[in-house]
């Protein structure tokens, strides 16, 4: 179990060095996001100035609408201290709903494949 507890298995949210990190694990079919989506609000929150999110999709096997729906407006009431959304990895039909989660929210979205690719996903200015 994770330090976040069961709540956390399919979820993790923390700050690196890069910004906001969520990682996806399997397919939270549980309904365990709520936990991960009041970690991220609660590492975005406090911020005056525009943050990196990424979300590394790598080891996600599915999602649930829910999830996507409760992302998509946690991500669209922050979405002036978002800089942009760079997605890691991802099935054709998880970069599908990444890419609503993006639009429906007003967020700019990056897609790539892996972690070398991140820095340079990012908008310039």
């Amino acid at each position: 179990m994770s330090a976040g507890g069961a709540a956390m298995d399919y979820w993790r949210v923390s700050e690196s060095p890069e910004g906001i990190l969520i990682t996806c694990v399997s397919h939270d079919k549980l309904g365990r996001w709520p936990t991960a989506i009041a970690t991220f609000r609660a590492l975005i929150a406090p911020r005056l100035s525009s943050v990196r999110v990424i979300a590394d999709l790598r080891a996600m096997t599915g999602y649930e609408t829910e999830a996507r729906r409760a992302w998509q407006e946690a991500f669209r009431q922050h979405r002036q201290q978002m800089l942009a959304v760079v997605f890691i990895g991802g099935t054709q039909r998880i970069r599908m709903g990444a890419a609503v989660v993006g639009a429906v929210a007003g967020v700019p979205v990056r897609f790539v494949n892996d972690w070398s690719e991140v820095e340079r996903a990012w908008p310039v200015g």
